[in-house]
């Protein structure tokens, strides 16, 4: 053919992975959740917010020797699945409790390992409801706090590089997604 192929590639990573990715060019835009601060190379557009809660399977020992009943501080022993860089500068301490982590690069691989009954995790509300509702994954029922960690979710880009037509047009989408469900 005359013309090249356009090739887009759409990657799951951990989120300081994929952030190194943008930084480095190897990346035109990135679905992460909140940063603790902010960086003046990124440009973003925060597109509405996420529900993080502790799951594990009832087949999971601990859940049923404790009908899905725990304190946060049981889940320090038992193995914690996450979605986390190999870089430790990138861990978001408010998810990692476990001193046993096993770690992923993506919430549908933490998903497949918890329902299989190797560990606990945090995942997303919105991904982890099918699977509640249909009894084969458990809402962690902790006695002394609330489970839930409530996120932002923003696409973030690099102010350095210019973006195309189908980053921009991405961007007004997921806005104007976010402002519907909003």
């Amino acid at each position: 053919s005359e013309y090249p192929a356009l090739i887009v590639e759409v990657l799951s990573a951990p989120q300081s992975d994929a952030l190194r990715m943008l930084h480095a060019g190897d990346a035109h835009l990135a679905l992460v959740f909140e940063r603790p601060g902010t960086d003046e190379r990124e440009g973003f557009q925060e597109l509405g917010q996420e529900i993080l809660v502790a799951v594990i399977s009832p087949t999971h020992p601990e859940a049923q020797a404790r009908q899905g009943e725990l304190q946060l501080n049981d889940l320090i022993d038992i193995r914690q699945i996450a979605v986390v860089s190999r870089d430790p500068r990138g861990r978001d301490p408010r998810l990692l409790v476990s001193r046993h982590i096993w770690r992923t690069d993506s919430h549908l691989a933490t998903l497949s390992l918890v329902q299989a009954g190797l560990g606990w995790a945090y995942l997303p509300r919105s991904l982890i409801k099918p699977m509640v509702a249909a009894g084969t994954l458990t809402e962690i029922r902790f006695g002394n706090i609330s489970n839930q960690l409530r996120v932002w979710v923003d696409v973030v880009w690099h102010t350095d590089r210019p973006m195309g037509l189908g980053a921009k047009r991405f961007i007004e989408l997921m806005r104007q997604a976010a402002s519907a469900a909003g």
